[in-house]
């Protein structure tokens, strides 16, 4: 998927989604390294601020490379990034592509991450022309498979996912929402 240039900024009322920075170090690494954000992922916590600035960097690689978008969800009032949330493995054949998100647990239950997901669902399908973007969350999730379902997500199946860095089957729930100009 061809990246805009400069990179897209997107606003909601109370956030503010851009391209991550170094800047973002503190924030994303407390963010990282909570045990809790890493419950129901194949991922595990960082565990020093050159773990999170090796991510900051990697991040910025796959747009470089026109792998995926992530934005920093930056808290407009309070100048912090407080989440992310990226689209990323695209299947252009299909014009299709999957969302990640994350949030800092302080920061949950209060609507900020339907705030960023409207925002990068509507660049999804009004920007990139996706007619389908899919979600991802284990079974255990509850949060999330309500958050998805809030936002018009309809369940389609439930797959294994052996895991990389844990030694655990995930059951991971698929979601997915068509875009309405293309359906």
């Amino acid at each position: 998927m061809k990246q805009k240039s400069p990179f897209p900024v997107l606003s909601t009322r109370r956030l503010t989604l851009r391209k991550l920075t170094d800047g973002d170090l503190p924030e994303l690494f407390e963010m990282r390294a909570d045990p809790e954000m890493h419950l129901f992922t194949d991922t595990v916590p960082d565990v020093t601020t050159k773990d999170t600035k090796n991510y900051i960097e990697k991040m910025n690689d796959g747009v470089k490379a026109d792998l995926w978008f992530i934005w920093g969800i930056e808290h407009t009032l309070l100048h912090r990034l407080i989440g992310t949330i990226s689209i990323w493995n695209f299947d252009e054949k299909k014009q299709k592509a999957e969302l990640g998100f994350g949030l800092t647990p302080a920061f949950q239950g209060r609507g900020y991450m339907s705030e960023a997901l409207k925002a990068v669902v509507d660049y999804g399908f009004k920007t990139l022309k996706l007619s389908i973007i899919e979600a991802y969350t284990d079974e255990g999730n509850k949060r999330s498979i309500k958050l998805l379902n809030n936002a018009g997500f309809n369940y389609q199946n439930t797959i294994d996912e052996a895991g990389l860095k844990k030694e655990k089957v995930f059951k991971m729930q698929v979601f997915s929402l068509k875009n309405p100009e293309t359906y």
